[in-house]
């Protein structure tokens, strides 16, 4: 019997509602908008959202650089239309939403000023190739910010934090709501570290994720451990 894959879709309706509620994914995004801000970008720029998912990334890069085109690439329709939702009836004129994969290799070499990707290369058959062409669409001195799920998911640990996070918040009767409305996650995140655990997906330390993207061209600014030591961020440069 085939294993199950995760429906990257279902996703789409919860995935903002269950992640306002959770101040790791909350801290990424903060450290993201603190890194865009810094990018030293001129008037014509392209920035590229890869696995964009519902647009936390791509819409907070269109709003911190109005001067700049800001592409949300995400291959499932259902997190599109969950990013053109949040973008509201008048979309930033700056946000272009382009349906493709990294892997399509559908952005023109030498054309991307600045870069984001998270939580997506763990998921993909060759994480390698898609740094690799993320940093042929990078001009040169292009930056950008990787933050890539490393460790097997701990359903246990995640399940106290969480509960324990929105009890303090919601009280019992509003964490049940809040669960019940987000179980489709959890059923999602078993799939993810089951694969994790066959080798499907891409598993790593802070420094094998910094090393794989040194190897594929790119100059590594920084590294360090994030979403509660599960995730890895690498900010990096071409």
């Amino acid at each position: 019997m085939p294993l199950p894959t995760v429906d990257w879709s279902s996703f789409a309706e919860v995935f903002d509602m269950f992640l306002q509620y959770n101040p790791a994914y909350q801290e990424i995004l903060a450290e993201f908008q603190e890194e865009a801000r810094n990018w030293p970008l001129e008037s014509d720029s392209v920035i590229v959202d890869a696995g964009a998912g519902t647009g936390n990334f791509s819409l907070a890069a269109s709003r911190i650089h109005p001067g700049s085109l800001t592409v949300h690439l995400e291959p499932d329709l259902r997190m599109i239309a969950r990013a053109r939702a949040k973008a509201g009836e008048t979309p930033p004129a700056n946000l272009r939403m382009v349906r493709g994969r990294i892997e399509d290799d559908c952005i023109r070499s030498n054309s991307v000023s600045a870069m984001m990707c998270v939580h997506v290369l763990y998921s993909l058959p060759n994480p390698r190739d898609a740094l690799a062409t993320m940093h042929r669409w990078l001009l040169p001195a292009g930056r950008i910010f990787l933050c890539d799920l490393g460790r097997i998911v701990d359903l246990n640990d995640w399940t106290r934090f969480f509960i324990g996070h929105l009890r303090r918040r919601f009280g019992v009767i509003g964490t049940a709501r809040i669960l019940w409305k987000g179980r489709v996650v959890a059923q999602q995140n078993r799939i993810i570290r089951d694969r994790q655990r066959d080798g499907t997906y891409w598993t790593h330390s802070p420094a094998q994720f910094a090393d794989i993207v040194e190897q594929t061209g790119f100059h590594v600014l920084s590294v360090r451990p994030c979403n509660r030591g599960y995730s890895h961020l690498v900010v990096a440069q071409k």
